[in-house]
């Protein structure tokens, strides 16, 4: 691991630059605008990073994740963008300078989500992802979105270390204005111990889900059914 955790509180000093010079002045129309043309280009067949992403292996093939990003996809139309924030009641609101995000890696599109969110709040975003070939679909996102807008990409900065590793753990805690960390409940305890009082932390720990199939249900339109939840 050839990082310091000087460079971590460095990559996180950038990004408070990005935001005041760029999310703070920036527009949530403008935001909506950028991830709507994101989109758009997804949907172009032959966008060089969707035809790069439909070749990845293992642990996420393209096939196993279009379902949840097809979902996802329609989600960013400027009209289900502005639905979300006024839902979320944050229309005009100004987020905090610099999230800290941890991302799981067991969900393939949980940094889109988590970045998405950010930026409409014009939150510049510190994302640590997963180790291993599971980050492929977090920096995808970030190569996306410099594509439609290199403004805002700039505000985005992706890092990757392994999990537990105490100095660089305290450096994005320490750094950050809000940390938000999804993985278990094991390393939600250390995060939120890691974070300074006046750092706000929000932790999705470990989750069990349930799945049920009534009597008469037949076992093909069970097994799609479930099986499109479970991908969701």
């Amino acid at each position: 691991m050839d990082e310091t955790v000087e460079d971590v509180m460095a990559a996180i000093a950038k990004l408070r630059r990005s935001h005041e010079d760029i999310l703070a002045p920036m527009t949530q129309a403008q935001v909506v605008s950028s991830l709507a043309a994101l989109a758009h280009c997804w949907r172009d067949p032959e966008y060089p990073p969707r035809l790069e992403a439909e070749t990845w292996p293992e642990p996420f093939p393209s096939a196993m994740v279009q379902i949840s990003l097809d979902a996802l996809m329609d989600s960013l139309t400027p009209e289900a963008l502005w639905a979300l924030v006024d839902a979320e009641d944050v229309r005009d609101a100004q987020g905090y300078p610099v999230i800290g995000h941890v991302i799981a890696g067991n969900t393939p599109l949980l940094a889109w989500v988590s970045i998405i969110r950010a930026l409409l709040v014009r939150s510049a975003s510190f994302v640590k992802l997963p180790s291993g070939p599971a980050a492929g679909w977090g920096r995808l996102f970030v190569r996306m979105l410099a594509d439609v807008s290199p403004d805002l990409a700039s505000c985005v900065h992706l890092d990757q270390w392994p999990g537990g590793t105490a100095e660089w753990d305290a450096a994005l805690c320490a750094g950050v204005d809000l940390v938000m960390a999804h993985g278990s409940d094991a390393t939600m305890q250390v995060l939120r111990v890691l974070c300074p009082p006046q750092t706000p932390f929000i932790g999705y720990g470990h989750r069990i889900s349930f799945g049920l199939v009534t009597h008469g249900s037949g076992d093909v339109e069970a097994a799609a059914g479930l099986a499109t939840d479970v991908l969701l």
